[in-house]
Parts: C-alpha cells; structure tokens; sequence
C-alpha cells in the first residue's frame, strides 16, 4: 500500500508544498517540492512515481 503525504514548507520567503510517498513500512519512496499545489501539481507526482 501507497500513501501520500503533504507538507507545507516556507524556504527563502515562498510557500513550498512537499510531497512525499511512504510504503506500509515507512520507507519513502519519492520525494518532491513543488511551488504549487493542486490536481496538476498531484498529477505530476504521480507521473514520477510510476516511471520509478
């Protein structure tokens, strides 16, 4: 099982969204910082997860 987590960071002034995908052992498996935050942005981690 696959879980996704979000965070919200602030480096140098800007909000910063922080992905991270964690497996049932808590291994991350991929992490991503993104500037923005939405359906596109979810998408785009899910892209790079599947490649992996």
């Amino acid at each position: 099982m696959l879980a996704l987590d979000e965070a919200f960071l602030k480096i140098g002034g800007n909000i910063v969204y922080l992905w991270r995908a964690v497996d049932d052992g808590g291994e991350v498996l991929y992490v991503l910082a993104q500037s923005k935050r939405g359906r596109k942005a979810a998408m785009k981690l899910l892209r790079k997860l599947l490649k992996c």
